[in-house]
């Protein structure tokens, strides 16, 4: 049996038109069978492309059209966003440990590894007023997660805690960033809350508690 997890579409323009991206992420219990994308849409759901893929490839599921194949690898992308300043995807893949970024026409050269080594990253933000990126990561296992954050236009080896003061995260998942009013918000489903803090990771707080298991999480903002 094999199981494919979807995760959240993020809408921008795309090198013809408006676009939608998202990930698709594979999660056979065969990390070697694994086969995930980023996948990019028109708006109007038309002319699915699979995004950036690996030079590895196996046919495509039959009555699945998919140009190029469909990738095989044990990577499981999770989070993404796009910074539609600089033209770019970002993406987090908890199965790699890593946060990547490529450019939105979906030049394979562009590609590239923000960070490596970041335990099961998930959600993913940017704040492009002030030019910082935001992931959650957590460690099942021990029961512990937190968000990290780091410079945008650095290359990740400024990554730091942001919240530090002991506040409990378990395991969050989603991630949303209001920079206009500075701060950042969290679906965490380990503790069954929403939580937030302001940018620097001061004042974190739960919002709501006594959720079910609250995975993703926007905003809307007027």
């Amino acid at each position: 049996v094999e199981t494919v997890q979807v995760y959240p579409v993020y809408p921008e323009t795309g090198p013809t038109g408006p676009a939608l991206y998202f990930t698709d992420a594979d999660l056979n219990s065969d990390e070697d069978a694994r086969r995930s994308l980023i996948w990019r849409v028109s708006s109007d759901g038309k002319d699915a492309q699979a995004f950036i893929p690996e030079p590895e490839y196996v046919p495509a599921p039959p009555g699945i059209i998919v140009p190029g194949g469909r990738l095989v690898q044990r990577s499981t992308p999770s989070g993404i966003a796009v910074d539609s300043v600089n033209r770019k995807i970002y993406w987090t893949d908890w199965g790699a440990h890593k946060i990547e970024y490529a450019d939105l026409d979906g030049d394979p050269s562009s590609r590239q590894d923000f960070l490596t080594g970041v335990e099961d990253p998930s959600g993913l933000a940017l704040d492009l007023v002030n030019r910082k990126i935001y992931w959650v990561t957590w460690e099942l296992s021990e029961g512990k997660g937190k968000i990290q954050w780091a410079n945008l236009d650095g290359d990740g080896s400024d990554a730091q805690d942001l919240i530090t003061d002991g506040f409990e995260l378990t395991t969050p998942w989603g991630l949303a960033v209001d920079a206009a009013r500075g701060k950042i918000y969290w679906a965490d489903w380990g503790e069954d809350n929403v939580g937030s803090a302001n940018l620097d990771g001061s004042d974190p707080r739960d919002l709501i508690t006594g959720l079910m298991r609250p995975l993703h999480i926007a905003l809307g903002i007027w």
